[in-house]
């Protein structure tokens, strides 16, 4: 099971290689979790639910950070 916490982290790693900071954000009725800018709050994703998230995330950062 994938946790706020865990996700939370991962959008760390992610803002250590990305060009733009980004946050994610949780909202329990709307559909779940979201990334977006952190700076001005656009929306980068839909709301999909934590698992489905994690592996966003992942595919994410194996792109920004290829060979590691």
């Amino acid at each position: 099971m994938t946790s706020k916490k865990e996700l939370r982290a991962l959008v760390e790693k992610l803002n250590v290689h990305a060009h733009y900071p980004v946050d994610i954000e949780y909202a329990r009725f709307n559909g779940g979790y979201q990334l977006r800018y952190a700076d001005t709050g656009h929306n980068l994703t839909n709301r999909m639910p934590a698992r489905e998230m994690r592996q966003y995330l992942l595919g994410a950062l194996d792109w920004l950070t290829p060979g590691t």
